[in-house]
């Protein structure tokens, strides 16, 4: 052989190998293309999400595949947190809304995380923090009872409220007055959600009102009216 035979064979097979790692490479990169697939956040919407009963967060993300949801991380259990859906296909903009169905009546925060990951398990997913605050829960009715009174000039008697629901925390102390401005009874708070009512002349049917204060941003509700007669 040539020593031109002999340069043309290694240029050759130098080309070869060169071609031969230029593939290896270029399918590296496409299986780099392939590689595991995640979850990402949009807007903010899992940034500082907090939920009240009524009040569902929003979260919206894109997922490179299939995905499922999970409640992880409560507190005070997780039948108070409930999300939809909880699974679905991969998209740029899939959204799930994550809403408390039970009040929060304790004094402190409780929380819990949300986690995103794809159904495949090709990717650890992602998670955020869900809160919810201090329940707000306003008083919805009153009764009060005896539901009319009729009392004798001189005597007392005691009118009693309760409210519901029971566990309102807002506004919970009852207010008494004369709903209709007359002198023949006297009206006294005694406290406990109840009143003492005064027979001063004989007449009526005199209206006694019992109504709670409820935070301005509450719902306001109508007073409850109690009938009260008074005999000799």
């Amino acid at each position: 052989m040539t020593n031109a035979m002999r340069t043309k064979l290694i240029f050759g097979i130098s080309l070869l190998a060169a071609l031969a790692a230029g593939g290896i490479f270029s399918a590296c990169g496409e299986g780099e293309a392939d590689g595991p697939k995640g979850i990402k956040f949009l807007d903010g919407t899992a940034t500082d999400a907090g939920v009240q009963v009524g009040e569902p967060h929003t979260t919206l993300f894109s997922a490179e595949g299939d995905w499922k949801v999970e409640i992880i991380d409560t507190e005070d259990g997780n039948d108070w947190l409930e999300v939809a859906p909880v699974s679905g296909p991969a998209g740029e903009r899939n959204e799930i809304v994550i809403t408390a169905i039970k009040p929060n009546l304790s004094d402190k925060t409780r929380g819990a995380h949300i986690k995103i990951t794809l159904q495949d398990e090709s990717a650890a997913g992602d998670r955020f923090a869900i809160r919810q605050d201090k329940t707000a829960v306003f008083i919805e009715s009153i009764t009060v009872s005896p539901a009319s009174l009729t009392l004798k000039v001189g005597e007392s008697k005691t009118l009693t409220a309760s409210y519901k629901p029971e566990y309102a925390n807002t506004e919970t102390h009852i207010h008494w007055q004369k709903a209709n401005g007359d002198d023949h009874v006297e009206v006294r708070d005694t406290g406990n959600n109840s009143c003492s009512v005064k027979g001063l002349k004989a007449g009526g049917p005199v209206k006694i009102s019992a109504w709670a204060v409820s935070d301005p941003k509450g719902p306001g509700r109508d007073p409850t009216e109690v009938e009260v007669t008074v005999t000799n």
